[in-house]
């Protein structure tokens, strides 16, 4: 091999290698309330960057015998930043499904804080009596953070976040409502093991 060759190679190795690397990571995950996690972390999906997170179970069901039925689940993780990447942007989002008895009532709310700043949250809630169907799914879009919504010191090359997530998950319906069980789970609606929270959009840094 030439000495030419040999550099291209190196090169394009290094340049692979470098393809394949993730803009950002987690660290620092602090749990609390009705959750376990196998695992939480950015995972690349066709070229976008997403936070997910495995979880044991996020549902609340009910039924003759069990009334009611609540889940927590606080999560507090940082997202560190490649020295060579800023955020641009947090697009967050809550997917899941629910079933509902005739008398039963359903509800979840997520919500979202980046450091000191600004938080993003959703409430979702079902009933038929409301004209909601009997099952269903949910896809919302809990809100957006952008860089210029934290503090500086947050907006730079490399910067580590400190994120929030707060997730509850309520199902009722009355000991004399016998028609079937009503429920409400986060779910992704992929074959993935993992739930996404999150897109992320990042920049590179001017050199």
């Amino acid at each position: 091999m030439t000495t030419q060759k040999a550099l291209l190679a190196v090169f394009s190795l290094a340049t692979s290698s470098f393809a394949l690397a993730s803009p950002a990571e987690i660290s620092n995950v602090r749990l609390s309330g009705d959750c376990a996690f196998d695992d939480i972390h950015v995972e690349e999906e066709g070229g976008e960057y997403f936070i997910v997170a495995a979880f044991d179970s996020i549902t609340a069901q009910s039924f003759s015998g069990q009334p009611n039925e609540k889940k927590r689940c606080t999560m507090d993780y940082d997202l560190r930043l490649a020295p060579g990447y800023s955020l641009e942007l947090f697009q967050f989002s809550v997917n899941g499904v629910y079933q509902l008895s005739d008398q039963g009532t359903a509800r979840l709310t997520v919500s979202h804080r980046a450091a000191n700043g600004k938080s993003v949250r959703v409430t979702e809630f079902f009933s038929q009596s409301q004209g909601h169907a009997p099952f269903g799914d949910i896809n919302d879009q809990t809100g957006d953070i952008t860089r210029f919504d934290l503090q500086p010191v947050y907006q730079g090359c490399g910067a580590q976040i400190p994120l929030n997530t707060s997730i509850f998950a309520q199902a009722s319906q009355p000991n004399t409502d016998q028609s079937g069980q009503t429920l409400i789970s986060l779910d992704d609606g992929t074959s993935s093991a993992y739930y996404k929270l999150c897109k992320i959009q990042v920049q590179a840094c001017r050199p």
